[in-house]
C-alpha cells in the first residue's frame, strides 16, 4: 500500500521524466531544424550552382575563371567555340594561351602589379584587345574582368565577347564614311549636318577651311558660334524653318566677321529619324559672290553699252549669227525714218542705194560665213530722201568656245570726210607741183649759197692772211723807231708807239683766230684714234705759260683715248688750257686739273681751274663769236677762242660745255666717242 512518501518519490520521478522528455524533444527539434536549414541551403546552393552553370553555358560570351596565377579553372562552352579549344584543353592552362604573344608579358605584369599593390581597379576592364584562336588567327575581343575571394584566395572572372561582326560593321561604316568624306571634301560646295539645337554634326573640308579650322574643330559647335552673331542673324529664319521640317532655298548676302559680306546660295533639307521624328537638317551651301559680281558686272556693262550705243554719233546695230538684225540704236531710226518692223532682219536693204545694195549684201554674207570682221563704204538714204556716204563695220562676238553668238555693227557718216578728202587730194596734187617747183628753186639757191660761202671763206682767208703782212711791217717799223730813236722822241712818244705795238699784236692774234676758225670750217676732218694723254703732255711742254714755274697742271691718268681729229683737238685743248691759266685773280698761281670720265660709248674730258669763274648770264653766250666777258684792260683776248672750241668739237661729232660759279673757278668739258666705240659719227 502506497503511502505519502511513495507519492512524493513518484512525483519526483515523473517530474524528472518530463524534464528529460522535454530536453530530448527540444534537441530533436533543433536537430530537425538544422537538417531542414541544411537541406534548404543545399537546395539553394544547388539552385545557385545550377543557375551559374546555366548562365555560363548559355552565355554567348566566353567566360573563364582563373586563379591569382592566371590559371584557368573553368571555361564555358562559348569559350570553347570562340577560341577553338575543348574544355579539357583550357583547364589548368594560363590565360595567356588565349592571347597573342605580344600581349602576354603585358598581362602578366598587370596582374602582378594588381596583386602587389592591391589596386582597386582591375587592369584592362572593358577594353578591346585581340585574342588568339587555336588555329593561330587573331580574334577581336571586348574584355571585362571581375574579382572574387574564395577561401581567402583571389579568383578572377573574364568575360570576352567576340566583336568580329561588330568590327566588320564598324570597318564598313568607316569605309563608307571615308568614301562619303572623300566625295563631300572634293565637291565645290559647302555641306553641313546639324542637330535640333543647330549644332554641327558633320561639315565637309571646304566648309571648315572657309573659317580656317578643321572639320573636327567645327563638330559640336553651334552655327552662331562659328559664323558670328551678325552672319547667323541674317539667315537664322531659314535655320528655324528647316528645324520645323520645311525645305528652304535662299540666296542672300551674309555679313561674315572675318570673310566680309558674301553672297550665299543655300538649300536646307530637314533630316528625320526612322520614327519620323525630326533630327535636324542637312544644308548644301555655295558661295555665289563671284557669280553675283559677274551678273552685276554684266548688268553694268549692258547699261554702259546701251548708254554708249544710244549716244555715239554712229548708227549702231546687232544681228544674230545668220545676219538677222534684231536691234538698232535710236540714231539709226532718226536718220532713216524707218520703224523697227520695217528694218528688222534684212529690211535695212530698202534704205540702201540701188547701185550698191547687191554688192554690200554679198560682201556681208561672205563675212557671216567666214566669221571675219566686215567693212564696206556705201550711201544710205535719209528720211529727207537724200543719200549720204557711210563707213560700215561689223565685228563678230564669240562665246567662251569661240562660237559666234552675234554681230555688232556701226555706220559712220563720212560724207564730209569724203568731200574733204577729195578736196585734199586736189590740194595734194597742187602741193606736189609747188613742192617740185620749190625743190628746184631750193637746189638752185643752195648751189648759189654754197658758191657764195666758198667765195666768202676764200676771201676771208685771203684777207686775214694778207692783212698780217702790213701788220708785221708796222710792228717792225715801230720796233726800229723805239730802238733807234726812243730816247730822242721821249716818254710821251714812246708810250704812243708802245700802244701801237700792243694794238698790232691784238690785231695779229685776232687775225690768227679768224684764220684758225676758217681753217677748221674748210678743212676735211677725218676721225682717228687720238691718244689724249700724250697730246696734252706735248701741248704743256711746248707752251711756256703751262710750265710748272707759271702754272700747276695736274693730269689724272688714265686719260682715255678717243676718236677725233688731232689738229682740231689740239686747237680745242690749247684754247681751254690757255683760258684756264689766264683767267685767274691777280697774285694767284693757276692750278688746273684734267681727268677723263667714261660715259658708255663716250668719253668726257674735264678741265677744271681755280679761276675767277663765270656768271650764269655769261655762260649762255660763252661759245658765241666775238663774245668777251671781260674788257681787254683786265684780260687779253679776241672773243673767238671758245667759238673755235665749239666749232672744232662739233666738226668731230662731239659736244662741249661748261660749269662755273663766280669766285669758285670753272669746269669745261669736251665729249667725244670712245676709241673702241661703234658710235656712227658724220663730221
Amino acid at each position: 500500500m502506497l503511502n505519502m512518501n511513495h507519492f512524493g518519490i513518484l512525483s519526483q520521478l515523473l517530474s524528472g521524466s518530463i524534464i528529460l522528455l522535454g530536453a530530448v524533444g527540444l534537441a530533436i527539434f533543433f536537430i530537425v531544424q538544422s537538417v531542414v536549414r541544411r537541406k534548404r541551403a543545399e537546395a539553394a546552393l544547388w539552385a545557385t550552382q545550377e543557375l551559374h552553370r546555366t548562365v555560363m553555358e548559355s552565355a554567348a560570351d566566353a567566360i573563364v575563371m582563373m586563379d591569382a596565377d592566371s590559371i584557368i579553372v573553368s571555361a564555358n562552352a562559348a569559350a570553347e567555340r570562340i577560341f577553338g579549344y575543348a574544355q579539357g584543353e583550357l583547364l589548368q592552362q594560363s590565360l595567356t594561351l588565349l592571347m597573342p604573344e605580344r600581349l602576354r608579358e603585358r598581362h602578366r605584369a598587370g596582374f602582378r602589379r594588381y596583386l602587389e599593390t592591391g589596386a582597386k581597379r582591375i587592369p584592362w576592364s572593358r577594353v578591346e584587345l585581340p585574342g588568339l584562336h587555336k588555329n593561330g588567327g587573331e580574334i577581336p575581343l571586348e574584355i571585362s574582368f571581375g574579382e572574387f575571394m574564395k577561401e581567402g584566395r583571389h579568383y578572377f572572372t573574364g568575360v570576352m565577347r567576340d566583336i568580329t561582326e561588330r568590327k566588320r560593321t564598324e570597318d564598313a561604316l568607316r569605309e563608307r564614311e571615308a568614301q562619303l568624306r572623300s566625295v563631300t571634301d572634293h565637291v565645290p560646295v559647302l555641306i553641313v549636318q546639324c542637330d535640333m539645337e543647330a549644332r554641327f554634326k558633320f561639315v565637309n573640308a571646304p566648309y571648315a577651311a572657309r573659317f580656317g579650322v578643321t572639320p573636327e574643330q567645327v563638330v559640336g559647335r553651334t552655327i552662331c558660334d562659328l559664323v558670328g552673331a551678325a552672319a547667323y542673324e541674317s539667315f537664322r529664319r531659314h535655320v528655324e524653318a528647316a528645324l520645323r521640317g520645311e525645305r528652304v532655298e535662299f540666296e542672300e548676302k551674309v555679313p561674315y566677321v572675318d570673310l566680309g559680306s558674301r553672297w550665299m546660295h543655300g538649300v536646307y533639307v530637314p533630316e528625320r529619324k526612322a520614327t519620323g521624328e525630326l533630327a535636324g537638317f542637312v544644308a548644301v551651301i555655295q558661295d555665289v559672290t563671284q557669280r553675283k559680281q559677274a551678273e552685276e558686272a554684266v548688268r553694268e556693262t549692258e547699261a554702259r553699252f546701251r548708254a554708249l550705243a544710244e549716244n555715239i554719233p554712229q548708227h549702231a546695230w546687232m544681228t544674230n549669227p545668220d545676219g538677222w538684225i534684231f536691234w538698232y540704236n535710236q540714231r539709226w531710226f532718226d536718220y532713216t525714218g524707218a520703224t523697227f518692223e520695217q528694218a528688222q532682219g534684212w529690211g535695212w536693204q530698202q534704205v540702201h542705194h540701188p547701185d550698191h545694195v547687191e554688192r554690200v549684201t554679198g560682201g556681208f554674207k561672205c563675212a557671216l560665213e567666214s566669221g571675219e570682221p566686215w567693212e564696206d563704204t556705201f550711201p544710205l538714204r535719209g528720211r529727207d530722201g537724200q543719200y549720204r556716204w557711210f563707213l560700215s563695220r561689223a565685228f563678230p562676238i564669240h562665246d567662251e568656245h569661240g562660237k559666234v553668238t552675234r554681230w555688232f555693227g556701226s555706220n559712220t557718216d563720212i560724207t564730209a570726210s569724203r568731200e574733204t578728202q577729195e578736196a585734199l587730194l586736189l590740194a595734194q596734187d597742187e602741193l606736189k607741183q609747188h613742192a617740185v617747183n620749190l625743190e628746184r628753186t631750193v637746189t638752185e639757191r643752195t648751189a648759189q649759197l654754197r658758191e657764195s660761202i666758198a667765195e666768202l671763206e676764200s676771201f676771208s682767208y685771203s684777207l686775214s692772211h694778207d692783212m698780217r703782212a702790213p701788220l708785221r711791217a708796222i710792228r717792225g717799223y715801230v720796233q726800229i723807231v723805239l730802238t733807234d730813236s726812243g730816247e730822242s722822241i721821249g716818254s710821251p712818244g714812246t708810250g704812243f708807239l708802245e700802244k701801237v705795238m700792243r694794238a698790232v699784236e691784238r690785231m695779229d692774234r685776232l687775225i690768227q683766230d679768224v684764220l684758225a676758225m676758217t681753217r677748221i670750217s674748210r678743212e676735211e676732218v677725218e676721225l682717228e684714234t687720238v691718244d689724249v694723254e700724250k697730246l696734252i703732255r706735248d701741248i704743256i711742254e711746248e707752251r711756256p705759260e703751262f710750265q710748272p714755274a707759271r702754272a700747276g697742271i695736274e693730269l689724272q691718268s688714265p686719260l682715255l683715248p678717243v676718236r677725233g681729229h688731232e689738229a682740231c683737238l689740239t686747237q680745242c685743248l690749247t684754247n681751254l688750257l690757255g683760258n684756264a691759266v689766264k683767267f685767274v685773280a691777280r697774285d694767284v698761281r693757276p692750278r688746273v686739273r684734267i681727268w677723263a670720265e667714261p660715259r658708255g660709248d663716250w668719253v668726257r674730258l674735264w678741265i677744271e681751274d681755280n679761276g675767277i669763274g663765270i656768271t650764269e648770264d655769261a655762260q649762255r653766250k660763252l661759245f658765241q663769236m666775238f663774245n668777251r666777258i671781260h674788257s681787254g684792260d683786265e684780260y687779253e683776248g679776241t672773243g673767238i677762242g671758245l667759238a673755235i672750241v665749239r666749232k672744232a668739237i662739233e666738226r668731230m661729232g662731239g659736244k662741249a660745255g661748261a660749269e662755273s660759279e663766280p669766285g669758285k673757278g670753272s669746269r669745261f668739258w669736251l665729249e667725244l666717242p670712245r676709241a673702241d666705240s661703234l658710235v656712227n659719227i658724220v663730221p
